[in-house]
């Protein structure tokens, strides 16, 4: 007689064990958290009326199932982020940027190559349409708009140095708002950093192309402008 019969009832048991095991599992969750696990399978992850939030770009991680509601602030935080990421993703530069909503607004970070060349301060690239999508948020949210420019230890050259770069490249994106997409000089900022605060710590005297950057804080005018996370 053949054994093939003894392979299979072993995987039988191994299943019901597998399914047993899981069963017991379950039991250990409180209800409300097994009902917010439910809602977030049914929506797709999108945010339902529980109070339990959840952004559509994979930077953001879901929430913990708690029962602790989002906050107004949160609340308009996804919100903005959602649409933000809509637009980026319709121009198809959802895989060059970063946004992140944060306790007191979003924030949006671009690799400077997305705009600028390296040692260059002329827009380029998809810079115009990034510029458009932010503008249009600042609009939709009627937000105030931040903009920061950061440049790694490495970059520069002749009379331009990380300083300079990052001033410029932060200037000319604010220029390009207010002259191109008419946004109010009242609601926008400029700030520079040069190399002070790269993500990614030189190494062997080499610099990460990651400091290389420009972000854009989506603030209403009462928060604060001095929220550096994400």
């Amino acid at each position: 007689m053949s054994g093939s019969w003894k392979v299979a009832y072993a995987d039988f048991v191994t299943a019901m064990m597998a399914f047993f095991l899981l069963m017991w599992l379950l039991a250990q969750v409180p209800e409300e958290k097994l009902v917010a696990l439910g809602e977030y399978f049914k929506t797709g992850g999108r945010s339902t009326g529980s109070g339990y939030g959840l952004m559509v770009n994979d930077d953001v991680p879901p929430p913990s199932l708690d029962a602790t509601p989002l906050s107004p602030e949160q609340e308009i935080s996804i919100e903005v982020s959602r649409f933000l990421t809509d637009l980026l993703r319709e121009r198809d530069l959802q895989e060059k940027v970063r946004v992140t909503p944060i306790e007191d607004g979003v924030l949006l970070r671009v690799q400077s190559g997305v705009m600028f060349d390296e040692n260059d301060v002329a827009l380029g690239g998809d810079g115009v349409e990034l510029l458009h999508a932010a503008a249009t948020t600042a609009r939709q949210f009627k937000l105030d708009l931040q903009v920061r420019g950061h440049a790694d230890s490495m970059e520069g050259s002749g009379e331009f140095g990380p300083w300079e770069l990052s001033a410029l490249r932060s200037a000319v994106t604010v220029r390009y708002l207010v002259e191109a997409e008419r946004i109010s000089p009242s609601l926008l900022s400029c700030v520079f950093y040069g190399a002070t605060q790269p993500i990614v710590p030189d190494r062997g005297g080499i610099a990460s192309p990651e400091n290389r950057r420009v972000e854009f804080f989506f603030h209403r005018p009462a928060m604060s402008l001095n929220s550096r996370e994400g």
